[in-house]
């Protein structure tokens, strides 16, 4: 029976939201906190100024345990208040302080505005062009993680640089078929001595024998397509 009774506690303890160690409880997936948090900065929060001040103090918009929040704020006050959504996202953009600050705030606006699932063409132009100047900025340092998940963020908004999709030209020999061509862009690398890795670990290799064109970007989806539907 003291089997039995032990048995059915666990079975009880690990089918809750919670758990306990130690008479300490916590969410048994960070996906229920970040959830509840944003719902309850939506529901006690109701101005713009109260939500912005509340992810500015202790510069929470740069944490990363408060990315997900603040994504998922924006996605549920965009069921509620889609003009209060909008006006956040856009207050995001406008943060400044440190590039690594002004980055993820801008990246985690790009994230809300994609997960709001609407139409609104001036504030993806506004964001895109906020995420671009911030990222492809050559004197900014920032940290390789924050710029990848940028660079999704942008992908997800559509990224216009050149370089990075495709275009399209008259098939020969059709007059309403059209082929895609992968728009790469090239860079030339000079021969000779050249730095190896970066900070402290940076050092002078060995002279590269030969000059050679390397792509600007890796190859992207939209490019590959182009080798894919390809006759």
């Amino acid at each position: 029976d003291q089997r039995m009774t032990a048995f059915i506690t666990a079975i009880r303890e690990r089918g809750s939201l919670l758990s306990e160690v130690d008479r300490t409880y916590s969410f048994i997936h960070l996906t229920f906190q970040e959830y509840l948090c944003a719902f309850y900065l939506a529901e006690n929060f109701r101005s713009l100024k109260e939500i912005m001040d509340h992810l500015l103090t202790n510069n929470r918009i740069a944490d990363t345990w408060w990315y997900e929040t603040v994504v998922l704020l924006i996605a549920y006050l965009g069921k509620r208040n889609s003009v209060l959504a909008l006006q956040v996202i856009r207050e995001l953009t406008e943060i400044s302080n440190t590039p690594a600050r002004r980055l993820t705030a801008t990246t985690v606006a790009a994230n809300g505005l994609t997960e709001l699932e609407q139409d609104h063409p001036s504030t993806y132009s506004q964001v895109r062009t906020r995420l671009s100047s911030i990222l492809f900025d050559p004197l900014l340092e920032i940290p390789a993680r924050i710029r990848a998940q940028a660079g999704v963020e942008l992908m997800h908004l559509g990224d216009e640089r050149p370089g990075i999709g495709a275009y399209s030209l008259p098939l020969i020999g059709s007059k309403s078929e059209q082929m895609s061509l992968p728009d790469i862009r090239f860079c030339f690398v000079p021969g000779g001595l050249f730095t190896m890795g970066s900070g402290k670990d940076a050092h002078i290799n060995e002279s590269l024998c030969h000059s050679f064109w390397i792509s600007l970007y890796p190859i992207t989806c939209a490019q590959f397509d182009c080798f894919l539907r390809s006759k």
